[in-house]
């Protein structure tokens, strides 16, 4: 056996003892979330699954699982939340909700004068605060305590928005909102992954098809190489798609009208764009008049359609 071959075998071996939460929180049950691109995977799922409305209570996975270095635990970012993975915690009980809430709570202007004895307000004994009003109702119907934590702040007006911070989320009052949804809960998990300065390549979604299928939103950028040119000479156009998670729109059908001030236009609709989400095209610009020259991008994928627009100009 050469060496080289068993440096690898070697290798393999120390990473399976390293990961060894990964590999024992990895087993059992999957799904792949192709919205986010995301998959959810063992203990993680069957804590996600658990409720009765994850995708409310913590929206979708944002990342896959991975070792946080800074812990040495299995963790995964949802929108809201974010799962750890505790090995030597008793079955049932490895997964918890890292307390983002109390991570990132900020001073709001407080609700003054809500206490226990106040109408359809709540005070455990061992907490700071009361839960009330709307709050309270969707505290208790999403899981109390054992799903949100303690309240860390009471009622607030935060960002011209009322909120309360609990240690593992913040629920705001959108009142546009339809009656049953006048709570919602806050992107914590993406916040929090920000904040903190995760690596955020690991955000880009893991495509497949039925990802693909599962676009929902394009957008497009569009900018030409030359703001100003004469009648004759070379133009390009440059073009940038993304998808709703902002990754990269692979394939998407780019169309270009070009405008001319003398009332001509070219077509093209030969390009498509490649695995950055890019297209490029390059081309003569050519006018009998001075003037703008409009340039309208048209990308299709699937039956989306979005538009950019564009220009330069044609002088002497």
């Amino acid at each position: 056996m050469g060496k080289k071959f068993r440096f690898v075998i070697i290798f393999a071996v120390l990473m399976v003892v390293m990961l060894g939460q990964t590999v024992s929180a990895q087993t059992g049950d999957s799904e792949y979330f192709p919205e986010t691109g995301h998959n959810l995977e063992g203990d993680f799922f069957s804590f996600y699954f658990d409720h009765p409305d994850p995708q409310r209570v913590f929206g979708m996975p944002i990342t896959e699982a991975y070792i946080d270095p800074s812990t040495g635990r299995l963790v995964q970012y949802f929108e809201n939340v974010r799962f750890e993975y505790f090995s030597d915690n008793p079955v049932g009980a490895k997964v918890a909700l890292s307390p983002l809430g109390a991570e990132l709570y900020e001073h709001g202007t407080a609700i003054p004068n809500l206490t226990n004895s106040t109408p359809n307000c709540l005070q455990e004994a061992d907490w700071s605060y009361p839960v009330c009003y709307s709050f309270l109702g969707f505290y208790r119907q999403n899981g109390g305590q054992s799903m949100f934590g303690k309240p860390v702040s009471g009622l607030e007006y935060l960002r011209g928005r009322l909120v309360q911070f609990f240690e593992y989320a913040e629920l705001v009052w959108m009142p546009e909102n339809p009656q049953q949804a006048r709570i919602v809960i806050a992107p914590l998990g993406l916040t929090y992954f920000h904040a903190i300065g995760e690596d955020t390549s690991r955000l880009a979604p893991i495509r497949n098809f039925q990802y693909n299928l599962n676009i929902s939103d394009i957008q497009v950028n569009a900018f030409t190489k030359y703001a100003v040119i004469s009648s004759g000479s070379n133009q390009a156009v440059n073009v940038i798609a993304k998808d709703q998670n902002n990754a990269p729109l692979t394939n998407g059908i780019v169309q270009i009208t070009v405008l001319y001030p003398d009332s001509t236009e070219t077509n093209t609709s030969s390009l498509a764009t490649d695995e950055f989400g890019l297209a490029n095209l390059a081309f003569i610009a050519q006018s009998e008049r001075t003037g703008p020259v409009e340039v309208v991008v048209k990308v299709l994928y699937n039956d989306l359609e979005s538009y950019a627009i564009t220009s330069f100009r044609i002088g002497y």
